[in-house]
């Protein structure tokens, strides 16, 4: 309705167009307007109008950029909404007797009633004030049909001053968190990717990112996220309150004055930059992972060969699997094996004197873990050592041998060099850690139907280590200019 503006806190907007018939109509006998509040006690009080476009000593005064420029604004109590007659050709002869025709027309294109209300008082508000912007256009372009854009906008504002304050000192709290928070991260970083220093005469090939990439991207994104949920919390504090009372006392900044909702946009604006480059330095991340270490471990099927020792003096055979054989009826039924260690977990004592009884009673043996990989082929070496009263390298390649895919790690053959150790009563081992970091890389980087030279993949071990990709490919760069046939795994 016409009158929703006058609701008290209901700001709004309204624009239409109205014919230029109506608006010469209107103009040829323009009319001047005093406006009038009613004050509580049944008194009027004069409405002050600012017009924008007044001009004075070549400014324009009534023009504002901030709630501090009103001290020089130029009011005045009357305006007219429209004129047709001060543009009128013909000099004074025009005005009598309304002869003439306007060459000009001029209207009030845009028109504002603040109101706003004073701090720390039950719903008071200062003197309300109106704001014209006057339009002009020349009759002789214009036809009867034409329309004109007419806009109205009332606001009922506050003066956000001592919320700016506390928003202030608890943004500058905030962001001290979120420094301290992200030092915490990069710190994190720091500790987790230590600097493993270039070995001379190499270049990085660059397949992951720099730590100081990802410092910098757990440094941005905590500052991003703190931010973000900081703005969201304070547009949320606005929302809720605004909405939720019943007499509004509490009301937004002026969106007329200019610059009230400046910090507003300038964190916007911050949080957005931090969000789009987080963002690209994720994915710029993320298109850095190289998938390096391919698990070359398939399942093999079970025959005579994967067998140790066979047969045994009692025609037995022990085999090696991974769990998805000892689930398997028929593939223990192929196997002839009724007998069944698991090493699922810490393998019970004397496991060594039950598998040689089964064994020496006539009856396979599997002995299986989750993959067949690591734990149950840790079991077996140790096993052949005590046994079979063999080297560990000899236990090594010999179960290698009848699964190639077999691979301890670096914890579990350090056990079986302790083992052999205890075993011998020596204090050296018959094969080198060195040794067996060979024997894996030479079996992870070696593709189906091709092998890397031993030899090659030893000395890339020695002078390039093991623990990581970069010290892999440079291995197998290594080992790659090593011809195959001096392999001396044996």
């Amino acid at each position: 309705p016409a009158s929703a503006w006058r609701r008290f806190g209901s700001s709004m907007r309204s624009e239409c167009e109205v014919l230029v018939s109506s608006v010469l109509q209107c103009g040829s006998s323009p009319v001047f307007y005093d406006l009038f509040v009613e004050d509580v006690d049944g008194s009027l009080l004069p409405v002050p109008v600012r017009i924008l476009n007044t001009v004075k000593d070549n400014k324009r005064p009534n023009l504002n950029s901030g709630s501090k420029d009103v001290v020089d604004d130029v009011l005045v109590r009357r305006f007219s909404l429209c004129d047709a007659v001060s543009g009128k050709d013909g000099g004074s002869q025009a005005y009598p007797g309304g002869a003439g025709f306007p060459s000009v027309v001029r209207w009030a294109a845009h028109a504002a009633i603040q109101v706003s209300v004073r701090p720390n008082t039950d719903g008071r508000i200062y003197m309300p004030v109106l704001s014209l912007a006057y339009a002009d256009k020349r009759t002789d372009r214009l036809s009867e049909d034409d329309t004109i854009p007419v806009s109205f906008t009332a606001e009922y504002s506050m003066d956000p001053g001592n919320y700016w304050t506390v928003m202030t000192a608890l943004l500058v709290l905030v962001i001290l968190c979120i420094l301290a928070l992200a030092a915490f991260r990069v710190y994190l970083v720091e500790r987790r990717y230590p600097s493993i220093p270039m070995p001379i005469g190499t270049i990085d090939p660059s397949l992951f990112a720099p730590k100081a990439v990802i410092q910098m991207l757990a440094f941005c994104s905590t500052v991003y996220s703190g931010l973000f949920w900081f703005h969201f919390v304070m547009a949320l504090y606005w929302l809720i309150t605004f909405k939720a009372q019943n007499v509004p006392h509490l009301l937004l900044p002026s969106a007329l004055d200019g610059g009230q909702y400046e910090p507003h946009d300038v964190i916007m604006v911050i949080v957005f930059c931090f969000g789009a480059f987080t963002v690209s330095l994720g994915l710029w991340k993320q298109l850095r992972v190289f998938f390096f270490l391919v698990d070359w471990a398939r399942q093999i099927p079970f025959q005579d060969s994967d067998s140790f020792f066979s047969p045994y003096e009692s025609g037995a055979n022990l085999f090696l699997g991974m769990l998805s054989a000892a689930t398997s009826g028929g593939e223990l039924q192929r196997l002839q094996c009724k007998h069944v260690v698991s090493v699922m977990r810490d393998a019970p004592r004397e496991l060594d004197v039950t598998i040689d009884s089964w064994l020496k009673q006539g009856k396979n043996v599997l002995v299986h873990c989750s993959s067949g990989i690591s734990r149950s082929p840790t079991l077996m070496m140790a096993f052949l050592m005590k046994v079979k009263q063999v080297s560990l390298r000899k236990a090594y390649h010999a179960v290698r041998t009848a699964r190639p895919c077999v691979a301890p790690g670096t914890q579990f053959f350090q056990d079986l060099q302790r083992w052999e150790r205890f075993l011998t009563g020596s204090e050296s081992n018959t094969m080198s850690l060195e040794h067996y970091h060979a024997c894996t890389v030479q079996s992870l980087l070696s593709p189906p139907g091709s092998s890397l030279s031993f030899e090659g993949c030893l000395a890339g071990v020695r002078q390039f280590g093991y623990a990581t990709d970069f010290a892999l490919l440079q291995a197998a760069q290594l080992a790659a200019e090593f011809p195959a046939e001096h392999d001396k795994t044996k």
